[in-house]
């Protein structure tokens, strides 16, 4: 038989417990969605086709901007998933 002290003890590792379980498979969840979206970010960037220019330099230009861009699509998405560690990251390697 439980006394009314122990019966709260246990209800507050529980409550304790289940809030540790919570928060990691939120931080699990938010990770996931960001590998997903870095994957179909890169996967849409992957299928373009890069236009023919005159100069290589313009090529090499186009290849520039268009992984700034890719970086600025994962920090929005990042963001959007409040996820502002792959966000600063992103940017930082757009920048």
């Amino acid at each position: 038989m439980e006394t009314s002290e122990s019966a709260g003890i246990n209800g507050y590792i529980e409550y304790i417990i289940k809030d540790a379980v919570k928060s990691n498979n939120d931080t699990l969840l938010n990770s996931i969605s960001g590998m997903i979206n870095k994957m179909s970010v890169k996967s849409q960037w992957s299928f373009l086709d890069v236009p023919k220019f005159k100069r290589k330099s313009n090529e090499e230009q186009y290849k520039s901007n268009s992984k700034i861009l890719e970086n600025i699509d994962l920090a929005n998405t990042a963001i959007e998933s409040n996820n502002t560690q792959s966000a600063k990251e992103a940017l930082m390697e757009g920048k």
